[in-house]
C-alpha cells in the first residue's frame, strides 16, 4: 500500500536528487574539458611509463611492448574488406565472443594494463588507445616511426563483434607477422620450424620479401612502417 509522501520525506528526495545532479555535472565538466584539451603526447608519455616490468617471470622481456604490439595487431586483424566489418575501430575485445578466442589468449592482461592510462585520460577510446599503445611500443623496440591517427569510437554492446578476418597480401602477411613473435629471441638449434615460419621460405611470393628485407634492413623498417600504418586503418572511420 503506497502512502501520501510527507514533507520531510520530499526534501529529502530533493537534497539526494540535487547532489546526484552536482556529480554528475562535475564528471560531465571534467570530461569536456579533458577532450577539449586532449593531448596524444601526453598519452604516449604514460604509455612509455607503463612499459617496463619488473616480474620478468610474467613479462621475460622486462616489458610489456610484445604483449602491446600484439593486442594492436589482434584488434585490427578481424577486419573483412568484403564486409567492411571488424578493424581497429569498435574495441570489441571487451567483449566476452571476442575476448575469449583461442587467439586472444592472454590478451586480458595487455587491456588491463592500460586501464591506468584510461583512467588518466578519460577522452581517448579504447580503439584509439589500443593501436597507439601498440605504436608506441614498436618504437620503445627502436621500431620504426609509424603515422598514426585517431577517430576510432567504442562500440556499446557486442552485437558487431567481427567473426572472420582477412588480410590477403603476401607482403603485408610477412611484415605483419613479426609482433606475433616479437621478444623470442633465443637462437635455438637444430632445423624445427612452425608450419608459419616454413610458409615463409617454401612459398615463392614470401620467399621473394623474406630475401628483399633479408638484404635490407633499411628496406624493412620502411615497408613495415606502411604496412602497419595500413593495418591499423582498416575499420577506422
Amino acid at each position: 500500500m503506497n502512502y501520501p509522501a510527507t514533507a520531510e520525506q520530499k526534501h529529502r528526495v530533493f537534497i539526494i536528487y540535487s547532489a546526484y545532479l552536482r556529480v554528475q555535472f562535475r564528471q560531465s565538466a571534467v570530461l569536456a574539458v579533458s577532450v577539449r584539451n586532449k593531448n596524444y603526447n601526453l598519452v604516449r608519455a604514460d604509455l612509455h611509463d607503463i612499459l617496463p616490468q619488473k616480474n620478468t617471470t610474467v613479462f621475460k622481456d622486462g616489458t610489456l611492448a610484445p604483449l602491446l604490439i600484439r593486442l594492436a595487431w589482434h584488434s585490427c586483424a578481424t577486419y573483412d574488406k568484403y564486409t567492411h566489418t571488424g578493424g581497429s575501430n569498435g574495441a570489441t575485445m571487451r567483449y566476452h565472443l571476442e575476448a575469449s578466442d583461442e587467439g586472444n589468449v592472454g590478451l586480458e592482461v595487455a587491456r588491463l594494463s592500460l586501464e591506468p592510462v584510461k583512467r588518466k585520460h578519460p577522452w581517448i577510446t579504447y580503439a584509439d588507445l589500443w593501436i597507439l599503445a601498440g605504436i608506441v611500443s614498436i618504437e620503445s623496440c627502436n621500431g620504426p616511426t609509424i603515422k598514426w591517427r585517431d577517430g576510432r569510437v567504442d562500440y556499446e554492446d557486442d552485437l558487431r563483434v567481427p567473426l572472420t578476418d582477412d588480410y590477403p597480401s603476401e607482403e603485408a602477411t610477412h611484415l605483419t607477422y613479426g609482433p606475433s613473435s616479437l621478444g623470442w629471441y633465443v637462437n635455438s638449434t637444430g632445423q624445427v620450424m612452425m608450419p608459419s615460419d616454413m610458409s615463409l621460405i617454401e612459398d615463392a611470393n614470401f620467399r621473394f620479401w623474406v630475401d628483399q628485407y633479408a638484404a635490407s634492413e633499411e628496406l624493412w623498417r620502411e615497408h613495415f612502417a606502411l604496412a602497419f600504418e595500413k593495418l591499423t586503418e582498416l575499420g577506422r572511420n
